[in-house]
């Protein structure tokens, strides 16, 4: 199945006997690791690169890759894919998450409020917890334009507040984070700047 880990960027991906990894850093270096996949939850990259996936509570499991593994040649620097890692409910995948954004995209364009707020909603909340902040933040500001045609100003204001942009101004996204992922975030903050401004003033 598919795993994430907390924040959302590092993923592993366990399909009967192959194994894959990815992770990304703030500053958008990347690991990017395919290997065969043991009984045991042993895992052999290389000759150089062999770890055991360290089982944890309600289908979790740890990486914990020594410093000076064979499997940094897998990553680039000051990013690695050790950490805890959750499985993600297939609904969650991200081939699944798409889709069901298309759909909602659709039913908005039919001026189908109501149901495109009602289905995507759900799937925004469930998934929360297993995608990164860039692709909730996007989701939730497509999201809140239903709110706003519906008339339902302090929901939509609701909404855009669980994004890490509402109430806060380029300078201070700038210095929070770094540049690789300022320039992946602030199209996004701007967007939901201007949605929260129109919500604010929605008839």
């Amino acid at each position: 199945g598919a795993f994430v880990s907390d924040n959302g960027f590092d993923h592993v991906v366990i399909h009967k006997h192959r194994f894959h990894a990815s992770a990304i850093s703030a500053s958008g270096n990347l690991c990017d690791m395919d290997a065969d996949y043991k009984s045991g939850g042993v895992v052999i990259a290389n000759n150089e690169c062999q770890f055991k996936l360290i089982q944890l509570p309600n289908g979790r499991f740890k990486i914990d890759l020594p410093n000076t593994s064979g499997c940094d040649g897998f990553c680039g620097a000051n990013v690695s894919i050790s950490g805890e890692y959750k499985p993600v409910p297939p609904a969650c995948e991200n081939q699944r998450f798409e889709r069901s954004l298309t759909t909602y995209r659709s039913q908005y364009h039919k001026q189908q409020y109501e149901t495109a707020y009602q289905t995507f909603s759900k799937m925004l909340n469930t998934c929360k917890p297993f995608i990164n902040f860039l692709t909730h933040d996007k989701a939730a500001s497509e999201l809140s334009l239903s709110l706003k045609k519906l008339g339902r100003n302090q929901d939509c204001q609701g909404l855009l507040s669980q994004t890490r942009a509402y109430g806060k101004n380029e300078a201070e996204l700038k210095e929070h984070y770094p540049p690789v992922m300022f320039d992946s975030y602030i199209g996004i903050a701007k967007t939901i700047w201007f949605n929260a401004k129109a919500c604010e003033n929605a008839e």
